[in-house]
């Protein structure tokens, strides 16, 4: 399939030359913009693409320096002759292979490993641009927290509820995420037991709106806490078979957890303010790109 796009690519702008109807701006970075002359959105978006994969290949921005390591990702923008965006909206039948097609022909030469991994990070936090929604990230980011490490800019940028406790000395459940080089990561789980019994849990339960659910972390921490009150948490990438109970937690009224240990258990309502504050990192995760 691949092939035969890349076959027909020359052929589609060919055609898409002998008729020109529209004008288009390109624009990357700082240059200035590129007028490009084609009968449709989609010969146009065909040559906008190629050249902003030439500009990766041949401009060196993709050596990322310790200043930019969690700058936003290259991108390039093409507006129609109205002077709307439609980088992101343009009717591309197939977009995602005609995009492959095109990332193969001008990519095929690169030898360094290095580049080709810069090339697809770059590419593909370019993609999430378009699964973005800014103003319901700009409507959710006063309920957050922001870390940076001023130490070590390689590591991801964190993103967790205000209200999210940073020490182990409270009982509290939250998510939270990170994102790299513009990428969000995995959603993270995070659930603490604090009091003055040991437990030992292993299984956590939920009552939620009256419907049971169970999760079994992969592992849990314990320790006996500086304030002399017991410890005990885990922290843990959500996969798909735990979509179902946070998503039921993310938009429930009532909820209850119960950390199941050996010989005791421990019981406690969820306060509506963390529930709200999953619910407002899922939506944020998905508003920013996020995949889950």
């Amino acid at each position: 399939m691949k092939k035969l796009l890349i076959l027909l690519l020359p052929a589609i702008l060919l055609i898409t030359s002998c008729q020109f109807e529209k004008s288009y701006k390109y624009i990357f970075g700082q240059d200035q913009p590129v007028e490009i002359k084609a009968k449709s959105d989609s010969a146009a978006f065909v040559t906008a693409y190629e050249m902003f994969c030439n500009s990766l290949k041949s401009s060196g921005i993709l050596k990322q320096t310790l200043e930019d390591y969690n700058a936003p990702p290259k991108r390039f923008f093409m507006y129609n002759s109205k002077g709307e965006d439609i980088t992101f909206t343009a009717n591309v039948p197939e977009r995602e292979s005609v995009e492959s097609a095109i990332e193969e022909r001008v990519f095929s030469q690169v030898s360094s490993p290095i580049d080709k991994r810069n090339i697809l990070e770059n590419l593909a936090a370019f993609k999430i641009l378009a699964k973005i929604d800014q103003p319901k990230i700009d409507s959710l980011m006063p309920y957050f927290t922001v870390h940076k490490d001023e130490f070590d800019p390689k590591r991801p940028v964190s993103y967790r509820p205000k209200a999210a406790p940073y020490n182990t000395n409270s009982n509290h459940i939250y998510c939270y995420f990170h994102v790299k080089k513009g990428i969000p990561g995995a959603i993270r789980f995070r659930a603490q037991y604090h009091d003055d019994t040991w437990l030992f849990f292993t299984t956590v339960q939920f009552s939620i709106n009256g419907d049971a659910f169970e999760l079994v972390p992969g592992y849990t921490e314990r320790r006996l806490g500086s304030d002399g009150k017991i410890w005990e948490w885990f922290d843990m990438e959500l996969k798909e078979k735990q979509k179902e109970l946070i998503f039921a937690l993310a938009s429930s009224h009532t909820a209850k957890v119960k950390f199941a240990g050996r010989h005791y258990s421990a019981v406690h309502n969820i306060p509506q303010t963390q529930i709200d504050d999953i619910r407002r990192t899922l939506e944020l995760y998905y508003a920013m790109g996020g995949s889950y």
